[in-house]
């Protein structure tokens, strides 16, 4: 349940904080780019999950 609290929290600063997500879809490209994804997959999953952020952050 510990757990749980944990990643409601974490979620809950990243809906609230846009540098945030700005951070989260770095690290995934990073990661993309170390495993050598396609970089125009690359490009496509920054774009989702930039909007994806900026959705949330409209509701919070």
């Amino acid at each position: 349940m510990e757990a749980i609290n944990v990643i409601d929290k974490n979620i809950g600063a990243l809906i609230t904080d846009k540098s945030k997500v700005g951070d989260i879809r770095r690290i995934f490209e990073l990661f993309m780019r170390s495993y050598h994804f396609p970089e125009n997959f690359i490009s496509d999953v920054s774009i989702i999950i930039s909007e994806f952020g900026t959705n949330l952050l409209k509701y919070a």
